[in-house]
C-alpha cells in the first residue's frame, strides 16, 4: 500500500488542506474498516448486497436475482406500494443499534479542525455521495462542524403520475427549504461551510416524512430526466468545474450517476485531475475510466485513511 500511494497521499492531504479536492463516497465507503466477516444488524452499515437481502427477506425476489434496482421496482410495482417500500428501507437505517459512522467519515469530518489546529484556514469541502444514510452528516455533527446539506427528492405531479424531481437544502439552522434558485443563491458556499451533497436521496432520522430514494428502476428513469449541473447551487458548480475528483468505494459502472459526471467533466478545468480507490475493479472498468484519464487504484479504503490522514497531519506539522 505504501508503495501504491508512495507521492499520492501527500499530494491528496495538500489537496484537502487547499480545498481543492471534490470526495465521492460511494456504497464502499460504509464498509471501511468493518471487520471480516461482521454482521451489519451489528451496528454496521449495510452494503448494497445487504439491503437487496433485507428487502428480499421481506419482499421476496422474484427474477431481479439480487439486482437492487430490479428488487426494488418489483416491490413499488407488483408487490407493495412506495411507502411501504420506503418503510422497509428506512428500517435499515434507522434501527438500534445506530449504525456508527466509519474511520472514513470521522476522517473526512476532522479536517476543518484538524487545520485549526494548526493555524491554517479550514478548506473548502465538497462531499458527493450517493449513500442513503446520515453516516456522514452525524460526524461532522460530533465534530461540532456546521454544514449545509443538500438531497434530491420528488413530489407526485400531475394525473400520469409524473413526479417531479427537485433538491432540498438543510442549512445549519436546520430547518429544510427547497432549493430553486440555483444561479442567483450564494449561500451555500463550501467556503465558508462543508456541503454535503446527496446524489440519490437520504434518510433523515428526526423526519420520515422527509426521506427520499432514487433506487428503483423508474427512479433512475425520472432521476436522468432531472438531473443536471445546472441544478446545483452556483458556487459548488464553479468549484465542481474547478477541483480534482477522488472517487471511494464507488462502483465505476454506476452508470446513472456517469451521466451527471459527463456533464461536469465537460466544464471541467484542464489542471484538474481524477482518480478512484476501491477495494476491487473489474478489468473492463478500469480501461473505460482509464480513457477518461481516471488513475484507478484497487486498495482497502482503511488503509487508504490511515496514509492519508498521515500525510495531512504531517503537512500541517510543516507547516509555517
Amino acid at each position: 500500500m505504501a508503495d501504491l500511494f508512495s507521492g499520492l497521499s501527500t499530494r491528496w492531504a495538500q489537496l484537502l488542506l487547499e480545498g481543492n479536492l471534490i470526495l465521492f463516497l460511494g456504497a464502499g465507503a460504509n464498509m471501511t474498516g468493518r471487520p471480516k466477516g461482521a454482521n451489519w444488524h451489528d451496528g454496521l452499515l449495510p452494503n448494497t448486497r445487504e439491503l437487496t437481502q433485507h428487502l428480499a427477506k421481506r419482499f421476496g425476489d422474484p427474477g431481479a436475482h439480487g439486482n437492487l434496482m430490479r428488487l426494488a421496482q418489483y416491490v413499488e410495482v407488483a408487490a407493495a406500494t412506495r411507502p411501504e417500500l420506503e418503510q422497509h428501507l428506512r428500517s435499515a437505517f434507522d434501527r438500534e443499534p445506530v449504525p456508527e459512522p466509519t474511520s472514513l467519515h470521522e476522517f473526512i469530518a476532522a479536517i476543518r479542525r484538524l487545520a485549526r489546529e494548526h493555524d491554517r484556514p479550514p478548506p473548502a469541502q465538497i462531499l458527493v455521495t450517493t449513500n442513503y444514510d446520515d453516516a456522514l452528516e452525524r460526524a461532522f455533527e460530533r465534530e461540532g462542524e456546521p454544514y449545509d446539506l443538500l438531497w434530491y427528492t420528488t413530489v407526485s405531479g400531475g394525473e400520469g403520475g409524473e413526479r417531479e424531481g427537485f433538491f432540498m437544502h438543510r442549512p445549519p439552522s436546520g430547518v429544510p427549504v427547497r432549493y430553486s434558485r440555483p444561479n442567483e443563491d450564494t449561500s451555500v458556499n463550501p467556503n465558508e461551510r462543508p456541503v454535503i451533497l446527496k446524489l440519490h436521496g437520504a434518510v433523515h432520522r428526526d423526519r420520515c416524512a422527509s426521506d427520499s430514494y432514487v433506487i428503483s428502476e423508474d427512479d433512475y428513469i425520472d432521476y436522468l430526466g432531472f438531473i443536471d449541473v445546472d441544478a446545483l447551487p452556483l458556487l459548488v458548480k464553479q468549484d465542481m468545474a474547478e477541483r480534482s475528483y477522488l472517487f471511494l468505494g464507488y462502483g465505476l459502472g454506476d452508470w446513472n450517476l456517469n451521466v451527471l459526471l459527463r456533464r461536469v467533466w465537460a466544464r471541467r478545468g484542464p489542471r484538474s485531475k481524477l482518480w478512484a480507490v476501491q477495494r476491487s475493479i473489474a478489468d473492463l472498468d478500469k480501461q473505460v475510466w482509464s480513457c477518461r484519464h481516471v488513475e484507478v487504484f484497487p486498495a482497502d479504503l482503511t488503509r487508504w485513511v490511515e496514509h492519508v490522514r498521515n500525510a495531512l497531519v504531517a503537512a500541517l506539522g510543516e507547516a509555517p
